[in-house]
């Protein structure tokens, strides 16, 4: 029975925000919703490329040689301020926790022509393990679930709006 939740909310949390896909280079990216009205700024999720970008932030949440270890690289058009890198927990409720005291790498600012890139072991199973926050320019904090499709393998960034007990 506790499977068949898991699996349901799976569904439903992959079904929730995936916009813009392109299956060849893994990217998903996720425009910014205020009041309804789409703004320009977009972060994007993707394995990063054997020759990384000249300028590039690195952090480290697994053994470079590490079973299930890939870099991953996420892009962003405008500049946000407080990214992180966090542990989530999957909680009985069918939702997830952003653990926030349990923050892995941070950047008080984001920058386009600055990728950040962590090396990044895939989880095992089905449950999600790692998520970001950042403050966007409007101040808004905004928080996603890092996901890998069933289908191709691809990344995935699932946002979730979240109610203060969530967070």
């Amino acid at each position: 029975m506790k499977r068949w939740k898991i699996l349901a909310v799976m569904a439903v949390l992959g079904s929730i925000v995936v916009i813009g896909c392109d299956k060849k280079s893994s990217i998903r990216t996720v425009p910014e919703k205020i009041n309804g009205d789409k703004h320009s700024t977009t972060i994007s999720i993707k394995y990063a490329p054997d020759k990384l970008p000249a300028k590039h932030r690195y952090f480290v949440d697994a053994p470079e040689d590490g079973e299930y270890c890939r870099k991953i690289m996420f892009s962003i058009n405008n500049p946000v301020k407080s990214f992180r890198y966090m542990e989530i927990e999957w909680m009985e409720t069918g939702d997830y926790k952003f653990l926030e005291d349990r923050t892995i790498c941070q950047a008080p600012d984001f920058l386009p022509e600055e990728p950040i890139v962590i090396m990044y072991q895939v989880p095992s199973g089905i449950m999600m393990t790692r998520g970001i926050s950042f403050v966007d320019k409007n101040g808004a904090t905004r928080y996603f679930l890092i996901g890998e499709s069933g289908m191709d393998g691809s990344l995935l960034l699932i946002e979730k709006q979240l109610n203060p007990i969530a967070k």
